[in-house]
């Protein structure tokens, strides 16, 4: 969700430089920063965050934990020994089936004004003699029904969950920590998702159509094809409900005028009136006398 919300980073700095200018200017900027903030919560809703620390997360099985459900073989979605890192979920790529880790996370834009849904997960692919392919996925509840999201597959190429599996460009390389974003649009009409790698929109993967089409978010999941020795690590996972761009800019236009309001307010404060610098010498009438 980082990316959606830089925007917020433009206030804070120009209240720091208004510092440097007048008293007025510093009023209307104070005001538009803190009315900006102030759109900040309208601007994402945390579903689901989680970074699998302890508590409530304990080393060993991840299944069970924070309603978190292993799929195919639960022994080989664990939270190990960390040493001295972290805890993160492992799951193996030494299995015979399709294996890994999901989590039901519902949120129905049929009854929510925010249509955008992004789903965020940071993991590490491993090497080994031979490889598997990996999934990140969005679903309905319970896995039932493909909503998008992609395949990382062997030669570091995604493959997009979507009619006809379009292939981008190799773009994943092994044994480095990767940030993945999967932005879902579920504005009637759009139904598209996007993908993010590490900030950056990933060439040939964006507005890509609902592989069904859907109005609520379900599941997310992440797992290995199996069939090899490799593995991989999830760390970093995070379902965000963003407001469509049109009610961002609503929101942000609705604060800047807000703050004109303030600002306005301010500057006919008598203790902000300023007078202007006499050209003249005073009057009789200036020094209290009577004509």
């Amino acid at each position: 969700m980082h990316h959606y919300l830089h925007l917020l980073a433009a206030p804070r700095a120009a209240l720091a430089r208004s510092l440097k200018l007048g008293r007025r200017n510093s009023i209307l900027l104070a005001s538009c920063a803190l009315c900006c903030g102030a759109i900040q919560p309208a601007l994402a809703v945390v579903i689901y965050s989680t970074d699998f620390q302890n508590p409530p997360f304990n080393q060993g099985l991840l299944a069970g934990q924070d309603s978190w459900n292993a799929l195919g073989t639960s022994t080989a979605v664990t939270i190990p020994n960390p040493g001295p890192g972290t805890q993160k979920v492992n799951v193996s790529g030494n299995v015979g089936t399709p294996t890994g880790a999901w989590r039901n996370t519902l949120w129905d834009t049929s009854i929510h004004s925010d249509k955008i849904v992004v789903m965020e997960g940071e993991f590490l692919l491993l090497s080994g003699p031979t490889l598997t392919s990996w999934q990140f996925a969005g679903l309905t509840t319970n896995l039932g029904s493909f909503i998008g999201g992609f395949n990382v597959l062997t030669n570091g190429t995604l493959q997009l969950i979507t009619a006809g599996f379009p292939v981008t460009a190799p773009v994943v390389s092994r044994g480095t920590n990767n940030l993945y974003d999967v932005r879902f649009d579920f504005t009637p009409g759009v139904q598209t998702f996007s993908v993010f790698l590490n900030g950056g929109a990933v060439a040939g993967a964006s507005n890509i159509p609902f592989n069904t089409p859907q109005t609520a978010f379900g599941a997310g999941l992440f797992k290995t094809f199996g069939g090899g020795n490799d593995g991989a690590f999830l760390d970093h996972y995070s379902v965000t409900a963003v407001p469509e761009p049109a009610t961002y800019w609503l929101l942000l236009i609705g604060a800047i005028f807000g703050s004109l309001g303030i600002a306005r307010s301010e500057f006919r404060s008598p203790g902000w009136r300023e007078t202007a610098p006499r050209t003249a010498p005073p009057t009789s009438r200036d020094l209290g006398h009577s004509q």
